[in-house]
């Protein structure tokens, strides 16, 4: 079965308008979000990039895989480059805030598919203790700071840029687009096509339950490998797609790389394994028996 380079390199000649848009661009263009773009002169002084010349200027930096969060965005920059379908897609604006004091690690880029077409990709947790302390709070506070930033930068985004959206992310990325989507202003979720979460945690339930949820329940389009953890943590309302991971461990199936595609979508299966159900069984009655105190106390704890 083909991985994302297998991809890249079956239908990267093909442009947007061309082919259209797939969950495996989603996945892309949301991994694309964890290079370090921010090392780049932003595009409000320099201009949009394209993802062509943002990779090829990173690409040039003597000591760029010191500075990579995942040592795989290498490879990922290098297909991207020379990849005729995304090359030319412009990076139009991207924010980034990192905040010990108010527990907030936080990145999203905006992409311009096309004219008439965005994608906003937010990037998931990163190696600072601060990201994964945010990413805990999750369990007992919401929103978290990056959280309301998601929310801030879509509705900042549709402000300047005309046409539809597209939102995506991996791991708590894919939980800042979901939520953003869901509490945005509704004259912006009309103008969203699609939610894209690859392997994010869920939310508490007064989220899942509340109206702005519902209304783009049916545009959410969730991916966990059959081996999940962490798209298994709290709860959501949307179905899930189960993708084959080539990794054994469930916790190195979080690893899109791993993902399994054939054409232009990811293998399916139907279940999940039952390490996976278990721990998301196990977890949901844990966490939920907890008064708000404890799980505060659980997570300073870890």
């Amino acid at each position: 079965m083909a991985d994302v380079y297998m991809y890249l390199k079956r239908h990267g000649a093909r442009t947007i308008h061309e082919a259209a848009f797939c969950e495996v661009d989603g996945m892309i263009l949301s991994r694309l979000s964890y290079a370090p773009l921010e090392l780049l002169p932003p595009p409000e002084a320099y201009g949009p990039y394209t993802i062509g010349e943002a990779a090829g200027r990173l690409l040039t930096m003597p000591d760029l895989t010191d500075k990579l969060l995942w040592k795989e965005e290498l490879r990922l920059l290098q297909a991207l480059r020379d990849s005729r379908r995304f090359r030319e897609m412009k990076l139009s604006s991207w924010i980034g805030e990192r905040d010990e004091r108010t527990q907030t690690q936080f990145f999203a880029v905006l992409i311009q598919l096309r004219e008439s077409e965005s994608f906003l990709a937010f990037r998931g947790t990163d190696d600072t203790l601060v990201g994964w302390k945010e990413n805990f709070n999750m369990g007992f506070l919401c929103p978290v700071p990056a959280q309301e930033l998601a929310v801030c930068y879509l509705e900042q985004a549709a402000g300047r840029q005309k046409g539809r959206f597209r939102l995506g992310g991996h791991s708590k990325g894919g939980n800042l687009a979901i939520y953003a989507a869901a509490f945005c202003a509704p004259a912006v979720q009309a103008r969203i096509d699609a939610v894209y979460n690859y392997d994010g945690p869920g939310f508490r339930k007064e989220v899942v339950n509340a109206p702005g949820y519902e209304r783009v329940r049916d545009r959410i389009n969730t991916f966990v490998p059959q081996g999940s953890i962490v798209g298994m943590l709290l709860s959501r309302g949307e179905e899930q797609t189960i993708v084959r991971s080539t990794q054994v461990n469930g916790v190195f199936q979080h690893d899109v790389y791993s993902w399994e595609i054939a054409g232009r979508q990811f293998v399916r299966l139907e279940h999940v394994t039952s390490v996976s159900r278990w721990i998301e069984l196990t977890l949901q009655d844990w966490i939920t028996r907890m008064t708000q105190e404890e799980r505060k106390c659980l997570v300073d704890t870890l």
